[in-house]
């Protein structure tokens, strides 16, 4: 138990650091992995990167791809627009096979609307949507695949203006080392 509190608690560490790939020094990485699908990204999906549609950080062997609502969904909406399930489908390609690694999927929101019940739900509807589509649609494993929502409790900029709450609305797609006991756990099936 102690081991788990620890691993989310240097996680939370080590998200909250992330250097963006721009930043990072990716010819000496910790993580080879890692670090050749970031600059796979950074080469496949220039056009959206470049546009700010997608941001890549990375942190030792951490990757995390961000993705802002206003190009996978419509504003309180957890429906995926059809004109991002191709880029989708080419993260998915991307992360597939890369089997030592679990993909996490995290929804976030920005402050709660009216016609909304709340944050939590939306995050986690959109995290679901988008992980489901990379395992039907995407051929991802789904024993690698976790949903989770933050709703609207980790922005990144405040809930003050419209601004603000656009950044606030993303999906990140964290890839981390799986723990040694789901590898052993796997292996041993």
């Amino acid at each position: 138990m102690r081991k788990s509190i620890l691993f989310f608690m240097v996680l939370g560490v080590v998200l909250f650091s992330c250097k963006t790939t721009d930043e990072a020094v990716l010819s000496e990485p910790e993580s080879e992995d890692v670090s050749t699908i970031a600059e796979q990204i950074n080469t496949e999906l220039k056009d959206e990167i470049d546009n700010g549609e997608i941001q890549l950080f990375q942190y030792d062997e951490v990757l995390v791809i961000s993705i802002g609502s206003r190009v996978l969904f419509d504003p309180d909406s957890s429906q995926l627009k059809e004109e991002f399930k191709p880029v989708l489908l080419e993260l998915s390609r991307f992360l597939m096979n890369e089997s030592d690694k679990i993909i996490r999927v995290e929804g976030y929101t920005a402050s709660a609307r009216v016609n909304r019940v709340d944050s939590w739900q939306l995050g986690a509807d959109r995290a679901v949507n988008v992980l489901r589509f990379m395992q039907l649609e995407g051929g991802v494993d789904p024993t690698r695949l976790v949903a989770v929502s933050y709703g609207e409790y980790r922005p990144v900029e405040s809930n003050d203006d419209d601004i603000a709450k656009v950044q606030n609305r993303r999906v990140q797609i964290v890839l981390v080392d799986k723990p040694v006991y789901q590898t052993e756990m796997m292996n041993n099936q």
